[in-house]
């Protein structure tokens, strides 16, 4: 998680954005040999190599932290990407269905065992999903000092548009920003939003609410069988 802290947190995003759409291209995970799969088992390999040498690393106290990288981490990983997200999407218009969202729950254990996540404990359901979600949230240390608020801080200001940018790309990258601080102001909890450093939310929160109308009523339209 540390390489999405300071200037490295935009290429970070977007490497992990490149994953997602890797794996997430049809028939991907389950085709031998694709370019999904590939990607899969190198996140695999990748998270052997780091576990070792930030195990060694003498920063790291495994006899109060674990192994890094550990089943527990990973798999909360991959439980807060399923139904989290899924129904976070209704605030923004997009209306999600129990389909929809059981589909990603499954996508994402299958996708969890090609990295090395055992399924044991995966929870099966929306309920599950949320019960452990609230045990894991009320069971935080908030221990990572600056280390987690630099973490935190550095995914809005990824966006930020550069001083040396100019013309369509700057004002892209200013809607961009826009955009990812107002996903921020959103998706945190509000008391650790107003404990850190973020970018003005209310431009974004103006023109998410500007534009709710016309993304509720096209998923409207989206779930009304043909």
């Amino acid at each position: 998680a540390g390489g999405y802290a300071g200037d490295n947190a935009l290429r970070r995003f977007l490497e992990t954005s490149q994953f997602w759409i890797d794996v997430s291209e049809p028939g991907a995970l389950l085709t031998p040999g694709s370019k999904g799969r590939a990607t899969a088992m190198l996140v695999r390999v990748m998270h052997v190599s780091v576990r070792r040498r930030v195990a060694d690393n003498p920063e790291w106290h495994s006899e109060k932290w674990g192994l890094p990288i550990s089943q527990a981490y990973m798999l909360l990983t991959l439980v807060g990407g399923s139904v989290v997200p899924a129904l976070a999407l209704w605030i923004l218009g997009v209306q999600t269905t129990r389909k929809e969202i059981y589909d990603l729950i499954h996508f994402q254990r299958y996708m969890g065992h090609i990295v090395g996540v055992r399924s044991t404990w995966y929870p099966e359901t929306i309920a599950d999903t949320l019960r452990l979600l609230a045990i894991v949230g009320t069971a935080r240390s908030y221990d990572s000092g600056p280390a987690g608020a630099e973490l935190i801080e550095s995914f809005p200001q990824a966006f930020a548009p550069r001083d040396d940018h100019s013309g369509l790309q700057k004002l892209r990258e200013r809607y961009n920003g826009m955009i990812y601080a107002t996903y921020a102001r959103l998706f945190m909890f509000p008391q650790t939003y107003a404990k850190h450093d973020m970018p003005n939310a209310i431009p974004g929160l103006l023109w998410v609410g500007a534009r709710y109308p016309a993304v509720a009523a096209v998923e409207t339209l989206r779930r009304i069988p043909p």
